[in-house]
C-alpha cells in the first residue's frame, strides 16, 4: 500500500474549506470557551471526513477520464497508486466516521451534514458538468457549512453571514472557473 497516495486521495489540502463550520464562532466571542470550541472542532472534523469521502467518490467516477488528462492522470485512482478496493474501504470508513461524528453532535448538525453529502454526490454525478450549476453547487457547500456551524452553537445564522458566504464562494468559484 502506498500511504502517500492514499493520503493524497483524501485531498487534505482542501480541508481548509471546512473551516467555514467555525465561521459563526468568530462573530460570537461569548462562545469562545471549551464546550463550543470542542463542538465546532468536532464539526469541522466530521466535515473533513465527509468531504474526503466525496473526493474519493469523485475520483472513482472520473478515473477513466482522469487517465487521459495531462495533470489528473497522476491522481491516485487514475494512476493506479491506490487500488479500487482500498479506495472503497476508505470511502466507507470516512463516510461512516463523518456521519457518526455528526450524529454525536446534534440532530440538526447531522441534517446539514447529510444535505452537504447528498448535494456533493449530485455534484459528482451531474452538476459539475453544467457550468453555472457547478459553481452554485460549490458555493452552496460553503453556505451549508456555515449553517451547520451555527446550529452546533445553538445560533440562528444571520442572513448577512449566509449572503456574504454565498457571495465570497461564488466570487472564488467564478474566478477559478474563468481560468
Amino acid at each position: 500500500m502506498n500511504l502517500s497516495a492514499a493520503v493524497r486521495l483524501l485531498r487534505p489540502q482542501q480541508w481548509i474549506k471546512n473551516g467555514f463550520v467555525a465561521a459563526p464562532l468568530f462573530f460570537n466571542p461569548s462562545l469562545w470557551h471549551a464546550g463550543p470550541l470542542a463542538d465546532v472542532g468536532l464539526g469541522v472534523l466530521a466535515f473533513c471526513l465527509l468531504s474526503s469521502s466525496i473526493y474519493i467518490l469523485n475520483d472513482f467516477f472520473d478515473r477513466d477520464a482522469d487517465k487521459r488528462h495531462a495533470i489528473k492522470r497522476h491522481r491516485p485512482l487514475a494512476s493506479g497508486a491506490v487500488s479500487l478496493t482500498l479506495a472503497t474501504v476508505l470511502f466507507v470508513l470516512l463516510s461512516t466516521g463523518g456521519f457518526l461524528g455528526a450524529a454525536l453532535l446534534s440532530p440538526s448538525f447531522i441534517g446539514y451534514a447529510l444535505a452537504y453529502y447528498i448535494l456533493q454526490i449530485f455534484y459528482c454525478l451531474w452538476l459539475k458538468h453544467a457550468a453555472i450549476l457547478d459553481v452554485l453547487t460549490l458555493a452552496m457547500g460553503f453556505v451549508i457549512r456555515v449553517l451547520a456551524g451555527a446550529t452546533l452553537l445553538g445560533l440562528e445564522a444571520s442572513p448577512w453571514i449566509v449572503i456574504m458566504t454565498l457571495l465570497v464562494a461564488l466570487f472564488q468559484g467564478l474566478a477559478v472557473w474563468s481560468q
